[in-house]
């Protein structure tokens, strides 16, 4: 027993064994979460005249990585408050509060958050997130900062604070139809280039695995924030 304690406690097992262990642990269980929601959500061009088709701070000429994930629910299915179209500005707040405290929880935002300054480390957290108002100014870190939102739409920049720049995109449309339930489609898009290039060359989307896991995350983030705003009361 007294080995096998001794053996945790090495340097070995503290830098590169548990560190492996927990990324597997996590690695599997996105996969099996993908493999149970990918019919839901579907992956969708950027939506006209939106904020993901025309980012704030892009160079002219530029060409950033785009994407977006769609969920569309019944407008039934959503708590009495966040029903109907005039409910869209609270819904949408609702809705990127919700994404933002879950991305907290991924290690992508644990990655970003160790390179931010001390200070801006403390905002960091679910917590926090939970107190913005999600209007223009609000910020998460040094990282993430609202530049502006309509009652449909929410863009904030996202920075590294060196060479790579773009923007988170959420947005909200409602789809109604004749005699039947109305459908509410929630949108998550993210935009990201290089400031040197102007163009993803330069920035982790330009590989396979960095794109693949951004796109499980959007994913995550947008199925896992509806499910939170369907449940509250």
């Amino acid at each position: 027993m007294s080995s096998a304690v001794s053996m945790l406690r090495t340097p070995l097992f503290v830098l590169v064994v548990a560190p492996t262990v927990v990324v597997s642990a996590y690695s599997l269980q996105v996969f099996l979460w993908y493999l149970r929601n990918k019919d839901l959500i579907r992956e969708i061009d950027p939506p006209e005249g939106s904020f993901l088709a025309n980012p704030s701070d892009l160079p002219e000429g530029g060409h950033p990585f785009v994407d977006c994930v769609e969920y569309a629910i019944p407008e039934s299915s959503l708590p009495p408050q966040y029903r109907g179209d005039e409910s869209t500005h609270r819904l949408l707040s609702s809705y990127a509060r919700h994404c933002m405290a879950t991305f907290m929880t991924t290690p992508q935002s644990y990655l970003i958050r160790s390179s931010q300054p001390l200070p801006a480390r403390l905002t960091f957290t679910a917590e926090h997130v939970r107190s913005l108002a999600m209007e223009p100014g609000d910020k998460i870190g040094s990282a993430y900062e609202i530049l502006r939102r309509t009652d449909d739409q929410l863009e904030y920049r996202q920075s590294d604070g060196k060479d790579i720049q773009g923007t988170i995109c959420v947005q909200i449309v409602w789809e109604k139809k004749k005699q039947h339930d109305a459908t509410v489609r929630f949108r998550n898009g993210v935009t990201m280039w290089s400031r040197k290039t102007g163009t993803v060359e330069g920035t982790p989307m330009l590989y396979t695995v960095p794109r693949l896991a951004h796109f499980v995350t959007s994913m995550y983030l947008v199925k896992t924030a509806v499910d939170t705003l369907q449940q509250e009361l």
